[in-house]
């Protein structure tokens, strides 16, 4: 059995279900990533201008496709840009309802909120119930002491 192999396995089987659950959300952070960059990939990128700001302070932003003028409104979080700053629009093969505005809030904000985050807790958790629990070896009883 390799090393790392023989830690895994004398860590109590809270902290190893910690420590798989914190794996499967960086997994599914990187997944999240990489659907943002496949997107950026496939899209075309066209320059735009924020025109005004929605109720929220969110940045709509106009910009051309196939000769019209088009606007996005940001749904999700977004920096607070004033209204004339030039900004990048991702407008993927699908068409203009899909666009998404160029930024790294847009790219990282999803998948750091939801799985890194989380991940990074659970990490930790697991990291204290190993090292309190370090003292159970796997798969042997308690050896409970008490007075009767």
């Amino acid at each position: 059995m390799s090393g790392l192999g023989r830690v895994w396995s004398r860590l109590p089987p809270k902290a190893r279900a910690l420590f798989a659950l914190a794996a499967l959300l960086v997994c599914g952070g990187a997944c999240l990533i990489g659907e943002g960059l496949l997107f950026r990939a496939r899209a075309t990128r066209v320059e735009g201008t924020v025109v005004a700001h929605d109720r929220r302070g969110r940045p709509v932003v106009a910009y051309r496709w196939g000769g019209q003028d088009r606007r996005h409104e940001e749904s999700g979080p977004s920096e607070r840009l004033a209204v004339g700053t030039t900004v990048g629009v991702y407008v993927p093969p699908e068409g203009p309802s899909a666009a998404r505005l160029d930024w790294a809030i847009g790219l990282l904000f999803l998948p750091g909120w939801v799985c890194l985050m989380p991940a990074t807790f659970l990490g930790a958790y697991g990291a204290v119930v190993a090292i309190r629990g370090g003292g159970n070896p796997p798969n042997q009883p308690l050896h409970l002491t008490g007075g009767a």
